[in-house]
């Protein structure tokens, strides 16, 4: 029968605490957190207080198929909830706890500078329409239609080959 040993173990411990002495400190932590302790990316960095500026690394992914059509509002969704936030106070109060704290390490509300330039941007309503669309996507016990039933709109919406 295999038994555990307990010495092979802490010596890998040790081992990988070694491994992550040599990278930056918020990526050790992030590897702890996301390897060792099993949370998600989010839930990680919600804990650490790091902002994982998912709209850039969404954008990017989507934008091996979309054009910016689809790939700018993405990327300004979060520029779009600051937005919100900022002219209608009681947006910020409906956002999720996570919401509320990424908002903080994504620079809070918009200055009134800030919303200036994000007006003139030439998708600014699209993102606001796509932060609202998510904002619906999170309700709960809400029965929606499988993703192959929205086939033939995604590949209408894809770059040509």
């Amino acid at each position: 029968a295999d038994e555990f040993d307990f010495a092979e173990a802490s010596d890998a411990s040790a081992d990988l605490e070694r491994l992550l002495e040599t990278i930056p400190a918020k990526q050790a932590a992030v590897l702890r957190a996301t390897r060792i302790e099993g949370l998600s990316t989010a839930e990680a960095a919600e804990r650490l207080g790091i902002d994982a500026r998912h709209e850039e690394h969404g954008a990017a992914w989507l934008a091996q198929w979309f054009g910016p059509e689809v790939t700018e509002p993405v990327r300004l969704h979060v520029a779009a909830k600051r937005y919100l936030c900022a002219v209608e106070p009681e947006y910020e109060a409906g956002l999720s706890r996570a919401s509320q704290l990424s908002l903080a390490l994504q620079g809070g509300p918009m200055s009134d500078d800030e919303i200036a330039v994000f007006q003139a941007n030439p998708w600014f309503a699209a993102a606001v329409r796509l932060r609202h669309y998510d904002d619906q996507g999170k309700r709960l016990n809400w029965q929606v239609p499988d993703l192959a039933s929205h086939h033939d709109r995604i590949v209408a919406a894809m770059r040509p080959a």
